[in-house]
């Protein structure tokens, strides 16, 4: 079998500060299970324990794990019932929406420009995927969108519209529609 061009042995990808602090928070929101591997080469890996600031923040994402215990719960038993992911693209909850019905049809010029994902209905999470930025570009369905961290609320009327938003490390973007 042939490797990828850009393909690169697992070794070589070490988990530096910055992404290990990003995937902490993204992890806190879009998993069944909060946990963490300190990966093949651990003494070449920033773990959540290498530094206080780290395990500060380790800390506050199993607190907000904690908290979404409940959804978490619900989103569980609705995936048993009607095999749904707890991890959705918003055309899931949206169907009726243009940008993401047709983001998700590749053949129609989408191919994945919508780089967000719901927790159930509720919850709209924007995961920075670029290092070093601290602000995300996400899509909003119509409707009234509340920031988690309580800084600010986006009414979108009529069509959904395209935003960027404030995602500072530690800090995810995450919406609930309110």
């Amino acid at each position: 079998m042939r490797k990828p061009p850009n393909a690169s042995p697992p070794a070589r990808r070490h988990a530096a500060r910055p992404r290990l602090r990003r995937m902490l928070a993204a992890l806190r929101l879009g998993g069944a299970v909060f946990r963490t591997h300190e990966g093949l080469l651990p003494q070449e890996n920033h773990q959540p324990w290498s530094d206080a600031e780290t395990l500060q923040l380790f800390r506050r994402c199993a607190l907000l794990f904690s908290v979404f215990r409940a959804s978490r719960r619900r989103l569980m038993a609705e995936a048993a019932a009607r095999g749904w992911p707890l991890v959705r693209h918003p055309v899931v909850h949206h169907p009726a929406d243009a940008v993401l019905v047709a983001d998700a049809e590749v053949e129609a010029g989408g191919g994945g420009r919508v780089r967000q994902f719901m927790l159930g209905g509720e919850w709209m999470v924007l995961p920075v995927l670029r290092p070093g930025a601290d602000r995300v570009c996400g899509y909003f369905p119509r409707g009234r969108w509340l920031s988690l961290w309580g800084q600010e609320t986006l009414h979108v009327v009529g069509a959904g519209r395209w935003e960027t938003v404030a995602s500072p490390p530690g800090y995810p973007a995450v919406y609930v529609r309110a």
